[in-house]
């Protein structure tokens, strides 16, 4: 009997035993593997930088637009080959825009909502490694409030920059809002299945129509670009918020770790 615990597998009973659903948390906490402290402390420092860097970036541009009144930009497309070289013979556009007045303001708002928003990301980040905050699969109200204020500076930066009552004057306005449209009419399908179906024929529809519509319109592009990111932005937050979606997203960890214990 010892020759063959010393040759085969090791004994089934030395696998952690599967907890029950009171204490899946603490499952989790024992079944994933530690990871080196110094190594979150660093990783968590870089993406705070990052966050607060560009958070700067962008609260300083859009001070600049306020100050001189003007926004100027140029957008570009064009075929290029593996080097990087424009293509010959390939559609190119290029699409000079010159903003001022309300138009403008509207921009440097969107800039610095974004900008605010990002800077409050980054001393998230921070705070992650302080106290109650450490364990994400532990809610309590106050994670509510942090988020509910991120959910406030998307939308105010998102309003700003694609503004609601510029819709039918402005192509990214009109593209981005199509965008919205489509999302709120898939979070209102129950049926996980037609969901997908559905989901698998919208999405590639509308990059489909970036592609063309964009060589016209550079606006459009962006538009549907930043609308199909934004919205999932603001979907996943949205869902964060109700108790019910929150419990469903964050008992797949736990499952993932019951799973784990139980191979």
């Amino acid at each position: 009997m010892s020759k063959r615990r010393k040759s085969g597998t090791s004994p089934r009973h030395e696998s952690p035993p599967p907890a029950d659903s009171a204490g899946d948390s603490a499952a989790v906490v024992k079944v994933l593997p530690r990871r080196s402290f110094f190594v979150e402390l660093l990783q968590r420092l870089f993406i705070a930088a990052l966050c607060l860097g560009a958070g700067y970036g962008l609260w300083r541009m859009g001070r600049n637009i306020i100050r001189t009144g003007e926004y100027n930009y140029v957008l570009e497309s064009a075929g290029r080959d593996g080097r990087g070289e424009p293509r010959r013979n390939s559609p190119f556009t290029r699409e000079t825009v010159h903003a001022t007045g309300d138009w403008a303001r509207e921009q440097a708002f969107g800039f610095m909502a974004a900008g605010a928003t990002l800077a409050y990301w980054g001393s998230l980040v921070l705070l992650s490694s302080v106290g109650p905050f450490t364990n994400p699969l532990v809610w309590n109200p106050r994670h509510t409030a942090m988020l509910a204020v991120s959910l406030i500076g998307c939308i105010v930066a998102v309003v700003a920059f694609f503004p609601p009552w510029r819709i039918g004057t402005s192509m990214s306005c009109n593209a981005f809002y199509l965008v919205l449209a489509a999302s709120i009419y898939l979070a209102t399908i129950r049926d996980r299945a037609k969901l997908k179906e559905h989901s698998q024929k919208i999405f590639p529809a509308l990059i489909m129509s970036a592609a063309l519509v964009g060589s016209f319109s550079s606006g459009y592009a962006v538009g549907i670009i930043a609308g199909i990111f934004l919205c999932l932005l603001l979907a996943f937050q949205v869902a964060m918020l109700i108790p019910k979606v929150r419990a469903e997203l964050m008992e797949q960890p736990g499952r993932l770790g019951k799973s784990t214990a139980a191979s």
